[in-house]
C-alpha cells in the first residue's frame, strides 16, 4: 500500500512541477495573483490527497498533505503556503473527520517549521540550500508530524508503517527538494534569459541609433528598429527581406567589404565611419560598431550606427575655418599671437615671423618674457592675469628682434577660445615709422612753439563738427594762462574777458559772422591779459570748408605791444619834427629830398612837393662852391654827425644863413 501511494505521490509531483513551470513562462513570480495561484495550486493538491476516497489510508493522506502544504510555504513564501494549508484546514473542518480538530493542527504546525525554513532560506543563496538541507526539512517534518499523530492518536499504525514514514517520506522530501531546486535553477536560468530577451528587445527598440542584424554573406536584412527607419527614411516593409545592394544603401561599396573582413577577423568592428545613401537619395555620414552574432545556425552581423553628418559638417567648418582663419592672420601687415594663460605662444603668424626673424618653430618655443624689452616681467605677468578678467587692453613696449635690434610696437590684446581653450589674441603692430613721425611732428611742435614765441604769435581752431578749440602755447602766453583744457566754452569766455566791454561785441560778432558766413576779419584791439598787462593784439580769421561747407575756423592773435608803442614814437617825433622851430631837411644818401617841414618852407619858401625828391644841391649858393661837400657826406654816411654852418639861396633868390647839423 505504501508503494501504491508513493506512486501516488510521485505523479501529483509530477503534475505540480509541471503546472508550476506553466506559471513561471506566464507570470512574474513577484506577483500577489501568482503567489495565490500558487497557494490555491498547492491547497487543491493537499485537498485531493486528503480524500479517503482517493487515497483510503487516512495517514498516507495527511502526510501527503502535510508535504505538499509546507513545500508551498517553503518554496514560495507565507502567502501562497497559508492559502495552500488554509483549504486542507478548511476541507478538514468541512469534513468533519473525527480527529479533524488535531489534523487540522499538525497541518499548521507544520508550516510554521516550513516558514521557518523560508526565512533560512532566504538569508542563503538559494544555491547553497542543497537536497541534503531538504532530507533534514523533511525529517524533522516528518518525525514532528507522527509524533503529533501518535501522541494524540490521530492515526492509528503499526510500528512498521510508522518508521516506513520516517524513513521513506525524509526520502521522498529529498527528491522533491532535488525536483523543486533543478526547476528553480532552470527557472531562474529561463528568467535571465526571458529578462535578458527583454532588455534586448527594449534596447533594440528604443535606441535612438540606428540598429539592424543583417545576414553575413549577402547583407539581407533580418530585423532593424526605429532609430533605422527614422535615419533612413525607409518603412520596415521596404527594408526586411531585401539585401543592401537592392536598396543602394552603400555610398562606397569597399566600406562594406571592409566591414565584412573586419568582423571575419577580429569578430567586432568598432566605430568605422562611413557614408549611406537614404531613401531620398541624400548622403549621411554615420559611425558603425558592429559584431558578429548566431541566428538559426547562420552568422549575421549586428550593427549599431550613429548618425556623425552633423559632427562632419561642423568639422568641415572647423577645418575651413582654421584655414581662413590661417589666411587671415597670415596675410596681415601686423605681428599675431596666440599665447595661453601661461604665457605660452602657441601659434604666431608669418609677420611675427619675418618681423622678429626667428622661424616659427623658434616662436612656439618662446615667450612674451623673451621678445619684450620695456617690461618687466612682473609687469608682463600682470597684464597675462589681467585678460582673465578683461576682454581687451592696450599698451605700447618694445619687440627684441633675432638680430638684437628693438621695434617699438602698439599691442591690442583681447580674450579668445582656441581650440575649447580661453586664450589671449595680442596683435603687435610695428611703429616704428610712427613713432619717427611722432619725434618729427614733436620737433617741428617745438619749432613751432619757439617761432610763435618770438614772433608773439598765438595760433588757435575753432572745430565747428567737433565743438572743440585748439590753442597754440603762444596763445596762452599772450592770455597771461599756463596751459589748460582745450575746454570750448571755457576758452572762449576766458579770451573775452581780456578785450574792454567796448570790444567785445564787435569781436564776438566778427568770430560768429565768420563761423556762420565764412566772413574773415583782421582787427586790433587793446588787451588786458591775465598777468596784468595792458597789451595790443591783432586777431585774424578765416573760415575752412569742406564740400561747400564750413567745418572749422583758424585764426591767430599777435602781440603787437612793441609795434603800437613804436608807430606812437614815431608819430610822437613826426609831431615834434613838423612843429620843429628849426628846418629840418631829409634825404638820403644820394642827397636827394625826402622830407623837410614846415619851418624850411616858411624860410625858403619852398614848399615840400618843391624840393621833394630833388637833390639838396638846389639850395647851394655862390659862397657854397668851395665847400667840400663829399668830403662832409662822407662823414655823414660813416655815421659820424657834421656841424657848420651855411648860406643858402632862397627861392626867390635871396640868402639865409642858418647853423647845419648833419646827421646820418
Amino acid at each position: 500500500m505504501i508503494v501504491i501511494s508513493l506512486l501516488y505521490f510521485f505523479a501529483f509531483l509530477i503534475t505540480l512541477c509541471f503546472l508550476s513551470k506553466q506559471i513561471d513562462l506566464h507570470f512574474k513570480r513577484s506577483e500577489i495573483k501568482v503567489k495565490i495561484f500558487r497557494g490555491l495550486l498547492f491547497g487543491t493538491f493537499a485537498i485531493i490527497t486528503l480524500n479517503d476516497q482517493i487515497i483510503p489510508i487516512h495517514y498516507l493522506s495527511i502526510n501527503k498533505a502535510i508535504i505538499i502544504t509546507s513545500f508551498s510555504a517553503l518554496f514560495f513564501g507565507t502567502l501562497s503556503g497559508l492559502i495552500s494549508v488554509s483549504a486542507a484546514v478548511i476541507f478538514e473542518i468541512l469534513n468533519r473527520d473525527s480527529n479533524y480538530i488535531l489534523t487540522s493542527a499538525v497541518l499548521l504546525f507544520s508550516f510554521t517549521i516550513s516558514i521557518f525554513f523560508n526565512r533560512k532560506w532566504k538569508k542563503v543563496s538559494k544555491d547553497n540550500f542543497t537536497p541534503n538541507n531538504f532530507l533534514l526539512f523533511g525529517f524533522i517534518l516528518q518525525f514532528t508530524a507522527v509524533l503529533l499523530e501518535t501522541v494524540f492518536s490521530i492515526i492509528k499504525a503499526t510500528y512498521y508503517e510508522l518508521n516506513a514514514e520516517l524513513i521513506i517520506y525524509p526520502l521522498i522530501t529529498f527528491l522533491i527538494g532535488k525536483i523543486f531546486s533543478t526547476q528553480e535553477q532552470h527557472n531562474n536560468v529561463f528568467i535571465k534569459i526571458k529578462e535578458s530577451e527583454e532588455k534586448f528587445r527594449k534596447a533594440f527598440a528604443t535606441n535612438p541609433d540606428s540598429i539592424n542584424i543583417n545576414r553575413l554573406k549577402d547583407g539581407l536584412y533580418i530585423s532593424v528598429n526605429e532609430g533605422f527607419l527614422n535615419l533612413t527614411g525607409y518603412n520596415e516593409s521596404e527594408i526586411i527581406g531585401k539585401t543592401s545592394d537592392e536598396i543602394n544603401i552603400w555610398k562606397n561599396y569597399e566600406d562594406r567589404k571592409k566591414l565584412v573582413k573586419e568582423l571575419q577577423e577580429k569578430g567586432t568592428v568598432i566605430n568605422l565611419e562611413a557614408q549611406f545613401i537614404i531613401k531620398n537619395g541624400d548622403v549621411r555620414y554615420g559611425s558603425m560598431s558592429a559584431s558578429l552574432i548566431e541566428l538559426n545556425n547562420i552568422t549575421h552581423i549586428i550593427s549599431i550606427t550613429r548618425d556623425i553628418t552633423t559632427r562632419r559638417e561642423i568639422e568641415h567648418k572647423l577645418i575651413e575655418s582654421e584655414k581662413n582663419y590661417r589666411q587671415i592672420i597670415n596675410g596681415m601687415h601686423d605681428m599675431v599671437f596666440v599665447i595661453d594663460m601661461k604665457g605660452k605662444f602657441i601659434d604666431v603668424n608669418s609677420a611675427a615671423v619675418n618681423t622678429l626673424g626667428y622661424s616659427r618653430e623658434e616662436l612656439l618655443q618662446l615667450s612674451p618674457f623673451d621678445i619684450d624689452m620695456s617690461l618687466s616681467q612682473q609687469e608682463i605677468e600682470d597684464l597675462i592675469l589681467n585678460m582673465a578678467n578683461l576682454e581687451s587692453q592696450s599698451f605700447e613696449t618694445e619687440h627684441l628682434t633675432k638680430d638684437k635690434r628693438t621695434i617699438p610696437v602698439e599691442i591690442k590684446s583681447t580674450s579668445i577660445f582656441y581650440h575649447g581653450e580661453k586664450m589671449i589674441l595680442s596683435i603687435s603692430r610695428d611703429i616704428s615709422q610712427r613713432k619717427k613721425a611722432e619725434e618729427s611732428l614733436q620737433k617741428r611742435e617745438t619749432l613751432l612753439n619757439e617761432t610763435q614765441r618770438l614772433a608773439k604769435v598765438g595760433g588757435w581752431e575753432w572745430d565747428i563738427v567737433n565743438n572743440s578749440m585748439y590753442w597754440t602755447n603762444e596763445c596762452y602766453r599772450i592770455h597771461g594762462l599756463n596751459f589748460q583744457e582745450n575746454i570750448p566754452d571755457f576758452l572762449i569766455k576766458q579770451s573775452i574777458n581780456c578785450y574792454n566791454p567796448e570790444d567785445v561785441d564787435k569781436v564776438m560778432s566778427s568770430f560768429n559772422k565768420c563761423v556762420r558766413e565764412g566772413v574773415p576779419y583782421d582787427l586790433e584791439f587793446q588787451f588786458n591779459s591775465y598777468d596784468g598787462k595792458v597789451k595790443w593784439i591783432r586777431t585774424n580769421a578765416q573760415a575752412v570748408y569742406n564740400n561747400n561747407k564750413i567745418v572749422k575756423v583758424v585764426g591767430n592773435i599777435i602781440d603787437i605791444t612793441e609795434k603800437k608803442i613804436t608807430e606812437m614814437k614815431i608819430t610822437q617825433l613826426s609831431i615834434a619834427v613838423e612843429q620843429s622851430p628849426a628846418m629840418v631837411i631829409i634825404t638820403n644818401i644820394s642827397g636827394e629830398i625826402e622830407y623837410v617841414n614846415l619851418k624850411f618852407s616858411e624860410i625858403s619858401l619852398y614848399s615840400f612837393e618843391d624840393v621833394l625828391n630833388k637833390n639838396i644841391s638846389i639850395l647851394n649858393s655862390e659862397s657854397s662852391a668851395n665847400v667840400d661837400y663829399s668830403s662832409i657826406w662822407r662823414q655823414i654816411v660813416s655815421g659820424e654827425t657834421w656841424k657848420g654852418t651855411s648860406l643858402s639861396k632862397k627861392r626867390t633868390a635871396k640868402y639865409f644863413g642858418f647853423l647845419l647839423i648833419l646827421v646820418h
